[in-house]
């Protein structure tokens, strides 16, 4: 998607986090209270600020990726009338490039502050996982029930540096204090969660990413665990109306990842532990190496044993994603990359390197695992909050 145009829209202030969860923004202030506005607020207010045109835009670019696909699309852009129509709202947008809204409302959430500082933040089936130096947190957060009181309990008490949620499953990095993993106890709305119940996997853990039903656990070694998730087909709730994949838990998978990546990338092993390989990032199962200072995706396979496909070179280097310098973080998107550099954000596909952000960022959010968010993603600044997708639309 470099080859279209960026979208953003700034929403000024001293954040400390975000997420993008059933057509709500959420944002923890410094200060570790939880905010929130219905994205049709924020459309509103593009409308009014800036024109139908770019409002129209954003919801495709920022708030329904789901518009971008599907049968209904396709049908839609064979009427010349209609994809001229729609290329000249995308234009429009492509000249605005960065849409600030100042001064739009933004409600309290009634739930107490995040104690210490907030490092990291998941929201899954109406639970909002909040890790921080003070330990791993969790709050129901149901959009249908926002005005209603909201219950903080501490689920570790060790700092939490990442957090990860997927197929009904918590998963947290806490550095020395090790790598956790509880089920998300769905029964719980109103009352505490199950005490105690987090499982700890490994004793060190700096990172943690799920890769479909796995979890990727990153260290100090340049190839991160991969512990394999076991499931079972449940009801998530009893308002539920069909069974659900859900974790039940992990084990660490007896193959060996590097030497699994050196087959794949067509190295000699004794080149793997030479230095210079390592995996960054993945998206899903698309696992992102840096070897040599070249970008190059694997697709991992668990379902039959652990297995890696050949790679496939992006043809980008690490130095033109970072400009220069280890990246900081690395963020999956649907069609590539956002990696968070020392002094810049840039987005990396199969087609180049695009610039998100000129400036250092306090954190980085996307939503890969999302429908209506899968190509959008959110760029803390020091004074602001960058909601970031792309004006692609399907061609005929």
């Amino acid at each position: 998607m470099t080859g279209t145009s960026m979208f953003q829209v700034k929403i000024p202030g001293e954040w400390a986090d975000g997420w993008l969860y059933k057509d709500h923004l959420f944002l923890w202030t410094a200060d570790g209270d939880l905010v929130q506005t219905p994205l049709a607020r924020l459309v509103s207010s593009l409308r009014v600020s800036h024109g139908a045109e770019v409002a129209l835009a954003a919801q495709f670019a920022l708030f329904r990726n789901d518009w971008k696909g599907g049968m209904q699309i396709e049908a839609l852009m064979q009427a010349s009338q209609i994809r001229e129509a729609l290329s000249a709202v995308m234009g429009v947008a492509s000249e605005v490039a960065q849409a600030e809204l100042a001064g739009v409302p933004l409600d309290l959430v009634n739930v107490e502050p995040v104690p210490g500082f907030l490092l990291s933040v998941s929201i899954y089936g109406n639970h909002a996982f909040i890790a921080s130096s003070e330990g791993l947190f969790e709050t129901n957060l149901n959009p249908d029930y926002l005005d209603d009181d909201h219950h903080l309990d501490r689920r570790l008490q060790v700092p939490v540096h990442d957090v990860e949620t997927n197929y009904g499953a918590v998963a947290a990095a806490a550095f020395e204090g090790g790598l956790w993993f509880d089920r998300i106890d769905f029964g719980y709305e109103d009352g505490a969660p199950r005490a105690g119940s987090m499982q700890q996997l490994a004793e060190f853990s700096s990172a943690v990413s799920m890769a479909s039903k796995d979890l990727l656990s990153f260290t100090d070694n340049e190839f991160p665990d991969l512990y394999i998730g076991d499931m079972e087909r449940r009801f998530q709730s009893a308002r539920s109306r069909y069974p659900s994949h859900m974790i039940t838990g992990y084990r660490r998978a007896e193959e060996d990842l590097a030497v699994l990546s050196a087959r794949s990338l067509g190295l000699e092993e004794s080149r793997i532990h030479d230095g210079g390989v390592r995996v960054l990032a993945n998206s899903k199962q698309q696992l992102l190496y840096d070897v040599d200072g070249i970008l190059r995706m694997v697709r991992l396979r668990t379902y039959d044993g652990v297995k890696l496909d050949r790679d496939t070179s992006l043809g980008v280097s690490l130095h033109d994603a970072t400009a220069g310098g280890d990246p900081v973080s690395t963020h999956a998107m649907a069609g590539g990359f956002l990696i968070e550099g020392e002094e810049r954000v840039s987005w990396i596909d199969g087609q180049g390197v695009l610039e998100v952000s000129t400036r250092p960022a306090v954190t980085v959010r996307t939503f890969p695992g999302s429908r209506h968010f899968i190509d959008t993603g959110i760029v803390i600044e020091e004074d602001s909050a960058i909601i970031t997708g792309f004006l692609d639309i399907p061609r005929s």
